[in-house]
Order: structure tokens, then C-alpha cells, then sequence
């Protein structure tokens, strides 16, 4: 059996920008997996030797604000700079899978940058992350 649950949201108003989402994933059988892939022609390229976690998520949330919007002329001309901070964390082997933890696979990011919009159609990013192992 697989199971895939996911959630979004966004918020876009009084010059924030507010988005989150959240991901869910189960597959009952993954220790078969291992085993299935094993079976590959010995002439394959593709060579699987670790277990396949049964459970894997994501979430994480970013808030923005329009710097732009409190500059009369820049907000008349329609541009905006978004000033942002993002969190997410992921885990793509979220259980154990014959007694053994993949810590490393526990990651956690933050983030922080701009979107500026000279124009509805282009965004030009900049952004700084950190990125660590729970």
C-alpha cells in the first residue's frame, strides 16, 4: 500500500506573502524493496543495496513582506521587494528500517533573502540558507 498526504496554503495580502505546506508519504512494503532490486540483471548499471524507508515527510513555512509597499513612487511603479525567511524540515528516511537510523536524512533549513519584481513577469532571487542534521 502507498499513502501520499500532502497540504498547502498561501497567504497574499496587506503586503505579506505567507506559504506553508506539509507532506506525508507511507509505503508498507519497503523492506521488500531491497530485495526486488537485488533481482536486476547483473549487467545493470543500477546496483541497490540499502533498505527503503517506509515513511518520509516534509514542512515547512515562508513569510514575506513588500518593503516596497511604504516607498510611495516604487509602490505606484508596481514594484515590489519581498524580504523573506523560510523553515523547512525533511525527511525522506523517516523510520527505521531493520534497527537502523538514518540521522543524517533528518535535515532541517532556514533561510533568508529577497524577490525583488522590477516587472509582474520577471523576480530576480537572493537567498542565504543554512542547512543542518537534527
Amino acid at each position: 500500500m502507498v499513502a501520499i498526504g500532502a497540504i498547502d496554503f498561501t497567504y497574499n495580502n496587506y503586503n505579506w506573502i505567507v506559504r506553508g505546506q506539509a507532506d506525508y508519504g507511507y509505503l508498507s512494503d519497503a523492506k521488500q524493496l531491497k530485495y526486488f532490486t537485488n533481482r536486476l540483471n547483473g549487467l545493470s548499471p543500477f546496483h541497490h543495496s540499502a533498505f527503503i524507508s517506509k515513511n518520509a515527510f516534509a514542512y515547512g513555512i515562508e513569510a514575506g513582506y513588500n518593503v516596497f509597499s511604504q516607498i510611495e513612487k516604487l509602490r505606484q511603479d508596481n514594484q515590489k521587494l519581498y524580504l523573506f525567511d523560510r523553515y523547512e524540515h525533511y525527511n525522506p528516511y523517516a523510520s527505521k528500517t531493520k534497527n537502523t537510523s538514518y540521522d543524517y536524512t533528518n535535515v532541517q533549513r532556514m533561510a533568508v533573502g529577497i524577490n525583488y519584481y522590477p516587472v509582474k513577469q520577471i523576480v530576480v532571487k537572493a537567498e542565504y540558507h543554512h542547512r543542518g542534521s537534527t
